[in-house]
């Protein structure tokens, strides 16, 4: 019973960590593309719509964020998988 709950508890702390890395990437992007939008010429402006500019702002960073947080947490489970498993495991037929 000890063990579940310790494997329930760094399931839980991975699960916040790369949630909050996922966080964390996607508002420093957002703050690039920011500063990237306001350095722009006012042509750009004047060509484009600016609704069009901030739903494609929005759309593409909350993409970003949703397959940046899935992606590594596949990849945290699978390396702490790979570790817990024992090696005969991987050379069971298919």
């Amino acid at each position: 019973m000890g063990f579940a709950v310790l494997i329930g508890v760094f399931g839980a702390a991975r699960a916040y960590f790369v949630n909050w890395l996922g966080e964390r990437v996607v508002a420093d992007l957002r703050n690039q593309v920011f500063s990237q939008v306001l350095a722009m010429d006012m042509k750009f402006f004047e060509s484009t719509k600016v609704g069009e500019v901030l739903s494609r702002l929005t759309t593409d960073t909350t993409l970003i964020q949703s397959i940046s947080g899935v992606g590594l947490y596949r990849l945290s489970y699978g390396r702490a998988f790979s570790f817990w498993a024992p090696w005969s495991f991987w050379d069971l037929p298919i």
